[in-house]
């Protein structure tokens, strides 16, 4: 029976967030790599394509409820807000509908502009309970992203990292080991009052994709 190699560090990265060597040699030069070109087009695609369906869906329940609030407003207090159910769930699609334009919006303008933005530092992990399910978050020089469980355990923390990020949308692309922490930064105390000091900072939030 032969023994499952262990994957090495970079190789975890590549395989959990979903790039390659030439992704990341894109990356590092400040632009898209090709498989994250077409990834941000599907995103860009769905993201246009649900903004479209939701506000198609939230005319037609607002005119529904209007056709059936219209004749019942001289009625029981019960039937006028039945009939403004229907106009709330319009309300909730076209809030849905909208923000799936502005995701559509900034893939688009992340396709444009092809620009990739990288930090690098300490990773800092964190994992908590929101709203009865369970959050991963990878922080860095003041950014935060919620991933899932499997980039999260791809990461060690406390060690060193460069990230790349898109410019607009701020989705995480790409990471990549450092062998040696970034000049100047020594390897974070593994005490309470460090990790204290880490969760005061209010992070600037990016997405996974």
């Amino acid at each position: 029976m032969t023994e499952k190699r262990k994957r090495k560090p970079d190789e975890l990265l590549m395989d959990s967030l979903g790039f390659d060597e030439d992704d990341l040699a894109a990356n590092r030069a400040g632009r898209l790599g090709a498989s994250q070109q077409s990834r941000l087009q599907r995103m860009q695609k769905t993201a246009t394509t649900d903004s479209t369906m939701g506000i198609i869906a939230g005319v037609g329940v607002l005119l529904l409820g209007l056709v059936f609030l219209v004749p019942i407003l001289q009625t029981s207090i019960a039937c006028v807000l039945l009939g403004i159910v229907p106009v709330a769930i319009a309300a909730f699609i076209f809030g849905q509908a909208r923000r799936s334009q502005r995701v559509a919006r900034t893939d688009m303008l992340d396709l444009q502009n092809q620009i990739v933005e990288r930090i690098e530092g300490l990773v800092s992990l964190d994992v908590r309970e929101r709203g009865g399910t369970t959050a991963y978050a990878v922080r860095l020089e003041g950014w935060e992203w919620i991933v899932n469980r499997e980039v999260f355990l791809a990461f060690k923390n406390g060690d060193p990292y460069a990230l790349y990020y898109t410019l607009h949308s701020n989705m995480l692309l790409a990471a990549e080991w450092l062998r040696e922490p970034p000049p100047g930064m020594d390897q974070p105390a593994d005490s309470d009052e460090a990790e204290w000091a880490d969760t005061q900072a209010k992070p600037k939030r990016g997405s996974m994709g």
